[in-house]
């Protein structure tokens, strides 16, 4: 017998009510992960992901989550590769250059 597993975020249903596996915070970055899906697949412009998911950290009220999405923020602020081996890339000078430089702000604004 051949069985497949497939993963949901829902569990079983209570009285016909769907009961979710995800606690409420877990919920609060999940919605918005639907909600940037949808931009995805409607073809409009997508907001950012991490500033999204940076203000769900906000309104849960934790500083240790909230300083971690800062950072967040602060090190996705470096050049994209255009094209090219991204490997080759991420060990550049440019890029490197650029997170170091990030790193430092970071810790200089904090």
């Amino acid at each position: 017998f051949i069985f497949i597993f497939q993963t949901s975020v829902l569990g079983d249903s209570v009285g016909g009510v769907l009961k979710s596996l995800l606690d409420s915070q877990e919920m609060a970055y999940a919605k918005e992960i639907i909600t940037y899906n949808r931009f995805i697949i409607q073809g409009t412009v997508r907001p950012s992901l991490v500033q999204k998911l940076s203000e769900v950290a906000d309104s849960l009220n934790n500083k240790k989550v909230s300083e971690l999405w800062d950072m967040v923020r602060y090190m996705t602020q470096v050049p994209a590769q255009a094209s090219g081996d991204p490997l080759l890339f991420r060990r550049s000078k440019v890029l490197q250059t650029a997170l170091i430089s990030q790193a430092k702000k970071y810790l200089q604004d904090r």
